[in-house]
């Protein structure tokens, strides 16, 4: 029997765990751990009654190979607003976690870190040891920042502090995205549910959806990012980590019958060569090549996902044309 689940609304309530951590350097209690006092006085006035740019360091992830230099006009322009020398620590997604550890083992860090979740040993660690300073006192001295959510605050409180500031996003923020042309080309329409996904990915794969003559596209593209398949396992039914069963009881996601569902979709996809092959060690950072190249139609990620991949194809002189179903 053809089935005809529909999508579920499930949202993965982990993307408001998400903070920048200011590090010691910003500080300046690398020695005795004493919070930094209000001063005017941070950057001496130079010649000519301006006062000397604010060096400030940052490290943060990159999903992409390209990643944005001092000699861009943009990174120019934020200096010149905000009279600092910026100097930005771009690792790639894949190898993120790694560089975190070296980097907090190693006692010097950047003005700010940014982590997935201040919950992690090694970020709890640091905090506990003096790495990064206290904010929370002073969120109250800025009109933007004393408007943050108390809740999703909360969430990425250490002992009931902060030492962060989270990443604002929508909680619905994932989507279906896949190429409109792709679609129209084979046939199909708009994906209402599971089984019209699975024809979508079939049709890429089978029905020369680029129109060229050979047989050299697939359906969806993969990276080892675990994220889109977390994501769509909820369209099977399965708990946001655990779940509650009929007697009440906590059950953890993975062994709920939904999940044992899940897995088997996610095989019959790989078995029938809907997907990459090698997305067990794809890397994120080269996750819109396949689309931007038409070698893939389909991916789950987040709803800005086209916007970013029509820019670069644009660059390539690609003309591939998005559309996006939320989930």
């Amino acid at each position: 029997m053809k089935r005809k689940r529909k999508w579920s609304h499930t949202q993965k309530a982990a993307a408001v765990m998400s903070a920048a951590l200011f590090a010691t350097a910003l500080a300046g209690c690398s020695s005795g751990g004493t919070k930094p006092e209000a001063s005017d006085s941070g950057n001496a006035p130079a010649a000519g009654g301006t006062s000397e740019p604010y060096k400030f360091s940052v490290m943060m992830k990159s999903f992409q190979n390209d990643a944005i230099t001092p000699e861009s006009k943009v990174w120019k322009k934020v200096e010149e607003y905000t009279n600092t020398k910026l100097e930005v620590q771009f690792t790639p997604d894949a190898a993120y976690n790694d560089k975190l550890n070296i980097t907090l083992a190693s006692g010097s860090m950047p003005s700010v870190i940014f982590v997935v979740n201040t919950k992690l040993p090694a970020i709890a660690n640091a905090i506990k040891g003096g790495a990064f300073w206290e904010i929370g006192p002073y969120l109250k001295d800025y009109p933007n920042l004393k408007q943050m959510n108390p809740t999703i605050l909360n969430n990425i409180s250490v002992n009931g502090k902060y030492y962060g500031l989270y990443t604002s996003r929508p909680l619905g923020r994932y989507a279906v995205s896949y190429r409109k042309d792709w679609l129209q080309n084979v046939g199909l329409s708009e994906p209402k549910t599971i089984d019209d996904f699975y024809n979508m990915l079939k049709a890429f794969k089978e029905k020369d959806p680029d129109k060229n003559g050979k047989d050299d596209t697939y359906g969806m593209v993969v990276t080892k990012y675990a994220g889109p398949w977390d994501i769509m396992q909820t369209w099977f039914g399965v708990p946001n980590k655990w779940g509650v069963d009929k007697d009440g009881k906590l059950v953890p996601a993975h062994l709920t019958p939904e999940y044992m569902e899940a897995l088997k979709f996610f095989k019959k996809l790989y078995d029938e060569k809907l997907v990459n092959q090698d997305f067990a060690v794809y890397d994120s950072a080269k996750w819109n090549d396949p689309i931007i190249n038409s070698q893939a139609g389909v991916a789950v990620d987040v709803v800005t996902a086209p916007t970013r991949s029509m820019r670069r194809s644009r660059q390539a002189s690609c003309q591939a044309r998005w559309t996006c179903s939320e989930p």
